[in-house]
């Protein structure tokens, strides 16, 4: 598939559309009169609709730029240029010289368009550096060392590049670029050129040839002024989170009285058919993790409930996931809380950012409880928000049991559970339902088991008799009263808990732990419309203690599966018509974890190959529509690309996500400032998607237009074509109307 293969000129003339204010919608028809020998519009000047007879590139400035092939387009100070001369085009130091300057020669932003990046091909080896620097060329030098004045901003800059946006042609309608040069122990900076690069005043664009104004850039290169896929490792990068494929990864605590320092991970193989042996990433003594988007970036973040590390009390942790389908492990961001045993995350104000709650627990001194808000642009402070002083908890869940639109929490420690309704400050500290009995609580879980659309709760303790409690949720919520009872086997308590539908019937079993008469066991309860039969289960003997599990559909078959890990084995139940017995995955490595993750939803590769890209924040001019995102490129076969529109907090924009185009029509836009979300993806490390340029472009308010980049704007055509900044008829077109149907305008 061909994005734009070239970017020809075209002409003017096309007119803007303005709409009467009392109407509804438009539907514009454009009729070209296809004749033998009349090509239509762009053939030459004075052809095409409307006899218009200028024909401009009005896209595609050409920007200044010179490769000191001579001493022409630079500034010759009048005592010559200091500390570097112009050899072998390039600009290199002279003599014992470790500090210089050149200056180019006037350069004069072209009508109609505005400065946009000054680019400097320089070579600095060493600690040697460049500095650029921006002139005023209207005014006379105020300081000693440069050419002319300075501009504000633009001054000493360290680096190869700048975004020229902030200078307006209209105040600096004349520039220099200046560039300092620095040795340093021996090493010789050299430059080899530069240019400036312009754009038209309605746009935000990326040549390409700079990481400036670029937020985001992994997986890709910029060569010569295209973007493309980093394929040099030839192994790939699967889509390890992509919730539509088989085997997503799984991570796992390893519990340790001294704490351990890594989590286990196993990641799927290359082709998706198993997974791969364990692998680690580092941890400060996790005892259990959660994961969600917690930043609203289309990634799954971690949350590390750290309890102890070498000797001590480690922060809690938070781990931003990544393009890939890893997690930032250098920058986590630190949550205060001591002793933290269980992580759960919700909405707990309503304010639709995702909140985390920490269980906390010391079996000999006090803490507390806590609880992060989230600060509304997916940060957390490091002090909670809320603080369950000493109150300590060793489970916890969330999920809104009420209905009321608040998440709330269920706690559960020592002959205890407690839950704290969720509102608009996040919930408080005096308790909405006491659970009270005798026994420690092994196991929390929130979650609809009989699909009536009512959150039901599981607290996983022996109520005394051999059997643990199922409270099932009603519109008003859960109570104190149990619905069913399930037998956890004699002389036993059940030590965890999960659910999940094994059998694809719509309702979810109920998976349990228990050491029946001391022989370590799962007891699968399977669910229907009815509830639960508390004394047949399932039996499944695993032949030791079994803390973390989890249901997912781990080969995509539609049936959930039963994930367990426990000392050097996680092991895979596959669900199906009958319940499992035996596993149909067996892998070694972990070290007793109390909980696991299966990392399924979230937003990454669905292909072998992939690489990622965010702009800066982009803001729309003030009196401004939003107009249309256009790239220009190839996408050959075995690859593709997805465009997100995000807000300015990288949130992304409902109905701009994931989309294929290669043009995206923006007046739908409300937001003052958004960033570009790129994704290149390939099946193979032989072909790449090439990108030459990404603009965004802005209009007239209270206006529509047609661009004709592609068909963003374009409802149906009929015997023409829309690319390249032009509208075309088809070859061999015969005499009658050729048609095209514009999109639908609505009232601005």
């Amino acid at each position: 598939m061909s994005l734009r293969p070239s970017r020809g000129p075209w002409h003017s003339g096309t007119g803007v559309v303005t709409m009467n204010r009392r109407a509804l919608a438009v539907l514009i028809l454009v009729a070209l009169m296809a004749v033998q020998g009349i090509s239509g519009i762009g053939a030459s000047p004075g052809s095409g609709l409307g006899g218009f007879d200028e024909q401009i590139d009005i896209e595609n400035p050409l920007p200044w730029t010179d490769g000191f092939d001579d001493l022409s387009n630079i500034y010759m100070p009048p005592g010559g240029l200091v500390g570097v001369k112009v050899e072998n085009s390039q600009v290199i130091m002279t003599g014992g010289n470790t500090e210089g300057w050149i200056a180019s020669t006037v350069i004069t932003c072209p009508d109609g368009d505005r400065y946009d990046l000054v680019v400097v091909d320089a070579f600095e080896p060493g600690e040697s550096h460049v500095e650029i620097s921006i002139l005023d060329a209207t005014k006379e030098a105020t300081e000693v060392g440069y050419a002319n004045d300075t501009i504000a901003g633009y001054k000493d800059i360290e680096g190869v590049s700048k975004s020229l946006r902030g200078i307006d042609p209209a105040e600096y309608p004349k520039i220099r670029i200046q560039v300092s040069l620095f040795s340093n122990a021996g090493n010789h900076p050299t430059i080899k050129g530069w240019s400036v690069y312009y754009s038209p005043a309605d746009e935000w664009r990326l040549d390409f040839v700079s990481e400036d104004r670029i937020e985001t850039l992994r997986g890709l290169n910029m060569t010569d002024g295209a973007l493309e896929l980093d394929l040099t490792d030839n192994s790939g990068t699967v889509g390890i989170m992509s919730s539509g494929k088989p085997f997503p990864t799984i991570i796992l605590d390893r519990y340790s009285t001294s704490g351990t320092s890594v989590l286990d991970v196993f990641n799927p193989n290359f082709d998706r058919t198993g997974y791969k042996d364990k692998e680690t990433i580092p941890s400060k003594g996790t005892r259990a993790l959660a994961m969600d988007d917690l930043n609203g970036d289309g990634f799954l973040d971690l949350v590390l409930a750290n309890a102890y590390f070498n000797s001590g009390n480690p922060e809690s942790q938070i781990y931003w996931g990544k393009h890939d389908g890893t997690w930032d492990t250098d920058n986590p961001v630190s949550l205060d809380a001591t002793r933290a045993y269980r992580a759960a995350i919700g909405d707990f104000n309503g304010d639709s950012d995702l909140d985390i709650v920490l269980a906390c627990y010391h079996a000999t001194l006090s803490t507390s409880s806590v609880i992060f808000l989230n600060n509304g642009d997916g940060t957390f402070d490091n002090q909670p928000d809320i603080t369950y002083t000493d109150e300590e908890y060793i489970r916890c869940a969330a999920g809104d049991l009420n209905n009321d639109g608040y998440d709330d929490i269920v706690f559960g420690s020592n002959n205890v559970g407690v839950c704290y309704y969720g509102g608009p400050d996040g919930p408080d500290k005096t308790a909405d339902i006491e659970w009270s009995f005798t026994g420690y609580v092994y196991g929390v879980e929130i979650m609809d088991l009989d699909a009536d659309g009512n959150l039901d709760v599981i607290l996983c303790y022996d109520d005394g008799n051999d059997r643990m409690p199922v409270y099932m949720g009603s519109s008003s919520g859960v109570d104190t009263t149990p619905d069913h009872y399930l037998d956890v086997g004699s002389s036993s308590v059940p030590f965890s808990v999960t659910a999940g539908d094994l059998n694809a019937d719509g309702y979810m079993e109920i998976i349990l732990m228990t050491a029946e008469n001391f022989n370590h066991k799962l007891f699968v309860y399977e669910g229907s419309s009815t509830g639960y039969s508390g004394d047949s289960p399932h039996k499944i003997n695993i032949g030791t203690y079994c803390y973390a599990m989890e249901v997912a559909d781990i080969n995509v078959d539609g049936y959930g599966d039963l994930v367990i890990g426990y000392t050097d084995n996680m092991r895979v139940y596959y669900g199906g018509e009958s319940l499992p017995t035996d596993p149909d995955i067996t892998k070694s490595g972990p070290y007793n974890p109390y909980t696991l993750v299966v990392v399924t939803g979230g937003k990454t590769s669905t292909r072998k190959f992939a690489g990622r890209m965010v702009t800066e924040q982009i803001n729309k001019p003030a009196g401004k529509g939003w107009d249309t995102l256009v790239l220009e490129g190839t996408i050959p076969k075995n690859s593709s690309i997805r465009v997100t529109i995000q807000d300015s907090t990288g949130r992304p924009l409902t109905g701009y996500e994931d989309r294929t185009d290669w043009d995206i029509d923006l007046q739908g836009l409300t937001s003052p400032a958004i960033k570009v979300d790129l994704w290149l993806e390939s099946d193979l490390n032989t072909s790449t998607p090439i990108i030459d340029l990404l603009r965004v472009k802005w209009q007239e308010p209270n206006t529509w237009r047609e661009q004709f980049f592609g068909n963003a704007k374009v409802d149906r055509t009929m015997g023409t074509t829309v690319s390249d900044g032009r509208l075309n008829v088809l070859a061999g077109g015969i005499s009658t109307p050729d048609l095209l149907f514009t999109g639908m305008l609505a009232e601005v």
